[in-house]
């Protein structure tokens, strides 16, 4: 299992958390879709999960944009 941190906004952070096997992979905390798809390509990794621990905008603000 491997832990990406992705910069979001000016102060916080999402995380991709991948199975090295499968290369599926989980995204928590996404404020900002573009960031987070980008690192997932670069990763070459497929987003399988969106998982938010809570409502605040800096934490799901990019929940929409991720799953279109």
């Amino acid at each position: 299992m491997g832990i990406t941190i992705v910069p979001q906004l000016s102060d916080n952070f999402a995380y991709l958390v991948a199975d090295d096997g499968s290369k599926e992979c989980a995204v928590v905390d996404c404020a900002e879709a573009g960031k987070v798809v980008a690192e997932v390509k670069r990763l070459g990794l497929k987003l399988v999960a969106v998982l938010t621990t809570h409502w605040h905008p800096d934490h799901s603000g990019g929940n929409e944009d991720i799953v279109r």
